[in-house]
């Protein structure tokens, strides 16, 4: 059974994608708002190309890779 909250988050999260805004700030407040990381990453890749920030390496490359990581068995993180 979802909370309201997860029901909320999952609503926003839907209306991030149909409405698909070209605003940085609506996909960083968002990347704040979402649970995992796959979602997280999406929000900063679609900053970063709002911004125009392709190709080269940006100091949001840490951000993305450590919201990549993988996730061992027990919950620790892989290191990068």
């Amino acid at each position: 059974m979802m909370s309201h909250t997860d029901t909320r988050l999952q609503a926003l999260w839907q209306q991030a994608l149909e409405e698909d805004s070209n605003r940085a700030l609506d996909w960083l407040w968002l990347y704040t708002q979402v649970e995992t990381d796959e979602q997280r990453e999406f929000c900063l890749r679609k900053v970063r190309y709002i911004n125009g920030e392709k190709g080269a390496t940006r100091p949001g490359d840490e951000l993305l890779a450590y919201a990549a990581r993988p996730v061992t068995k027990g919950g620790s993180v892989s290191s990068c």
